[in-house]
Order: C-alpha cells, then sequence, then structure tokens
C-alpha cells in the first residue's frame, strides 16, 4: 500500500508517552470484533457490493471505516477516492485525516480486485490506529511494538520509508543485481503490522464467505 505522512507536526521523542489506565483490547479480540463486524454489513458481500454504484461504494466504505475506528477506539476518517497510479491500491494520511482509495479498483467488478479493496481499507485503518497509539494515547496491548512503531515512522535515521518506484540496487558477487526498493518498503515494522492484521481479517472473512478466496 502506498502511504503519505506528508505535514505530520509530530516530532521523534521514544518514550514520551505512557499506557492510559483503560482496558485494552488485544490483536486478537479486535480481529475478532472486525471481522464480526463486517459481516454484518450486507452491501460488502460481491454480489450485493457489484450492484453499487461508485457513489454508494464511496458511502458503503465510510460507513466501514467508522465501525473499524469505533472498535479500534480511535477517531474515524474520511475516506475518499481518486485516481492514482495502477500500483497504488490507497494510502493513509494522518495529517488530512483521510484515506484515500484507487478509484481504479474501487469502481470494478471483479471479485478479486473486490478483496483488495476490503483488504486496503483495514490496512490503512490499522494505520490510523499505529498513529493513534503513538501521537495521541498508546492503548494498544504492547508498548515495545509502539515505540517500534513511533521509530519507523519518526526517527530522523529510520524514519518510513515511502515506496515511489525508485529502483535501488545491490550487487551480487556474481555480477547480478536485485532492486530491494519495495523490500525496504514491505519490510518496516508498520507494514509488516498492517499487512498481518488485514489478511487475518480477510482469512475469516473467507471462511464465512464474505469475499472469495485466493487459493
Amino acid at each position: 500500500m502506498c502511504e503519505n505522512f506528508e505535514g505530520s507536526t509530530c516530532g521523534f521523542e521514544l518514550g514520551k508517552f505512557e499506557k492510559e489506565q483503560m482496558e485494552i483490547i488485544t490483536d486478537v479480540e479486535m480481529i475478532n470484533e472486525v471481522v464480526d463486524y463486517l459481516e454484518t454489513i450486507d452491501a460488502l458481500n460481491y454480489m450485493e457490493w457489484s450492484k453499487l454504484t461508485i457513489s454508494e461504494r464511496l458511502a458503503v466504505l465510510n460507513y466501514v471505516e467508522s465501525g473499524l475506528a469505533q472498535i479500534e477506539h480511535r477517531p474515524a476518517l474520511n475516506v475518499q477516492f481518486k485516481d492514482l497510479d495502477i500500483k497504488c491500491l490507497g494510502y493513509h494520511c494522518d495529517s488530512e485525516r483521510l484515506i484515500v482509495l484507487n478509484s481504479k479498483y474501487v469502481g470494478a467488478n471483479d471479485p478479486l480486485i473486490h478483496r483488495e479493496v476490503i483488504d486496503t481499507i483495514i490496512h490503512e485503518g490499522r494505520h490510523a490506529y499505529q498513529h493513534y497509539n503513538v501521537d495521541v494515547n498508546c492503548i494498544h496491548e504492547s508498548l515495545s511494538e509502539v515505540k517500534e512503531w513511533e521509530r519507523n515512522f519518526y526517527d530522523p535515521q529510520w524514519r518510513y520509508y515511502s515506496y515511489k518506484g525508485q529502483k535501488i540496487y545491490i550487487p551480487f558477487d556474481d555480477g547480478e543485481t536485485i532492486d530491494v526498493g519495495y523490500r525496504l518498503y514491505a519490510n518496516q515494522p508498520v507494514e509488516i503490522d498492517a499487512r498481518n492484521f488485514a489478511s487475518e481479517v480477510l482469512r475469516k472473512l473467507e471462511s464465512k464467505g464474505v469475499i472469495v478466496s485466493i487459493i
């Protein structure tokens, strides 16, 4: 997924936050709540989704985001569609309180693309959850993980790497080279976490027949 953190005003200051004295929801509990919530939205079932106009899909996805935000104990963001590069499914912009999805994908009628749209809204919502824990209030079950997210977002040495197709080549002894640009992006802590969270939700949605299986 693409990311956009331009305009963030939060400086890097490890250890600046403390856990609030409140009931902490674990990732396992959160995933199960998200699955139960999404299963109740009839319009997310592909057969119903395929009948919706683009404006109706926008309304559904804003409704999805509002429910995800409530489950994740964070403010809801505004979901918008934009005509993005074909390689970009969407991005989260914390400074503008936005989740942007690629209109090319949202407007398509294809069960596999439908799956990707749901994956993206969950993935980008997880980035909003990460930012809420780092910037506002730490409610995540693992404080050490939140500190790792903070390093990934703001540490001047290790801050977030936004992949935009740039080529970064590493040479091998045999003279061959490999582009590791996308790997650097995908293997960041915040991306691994968001990807794992969304994939577990999708796995459970598959079993309930809400989305198609890719197997």
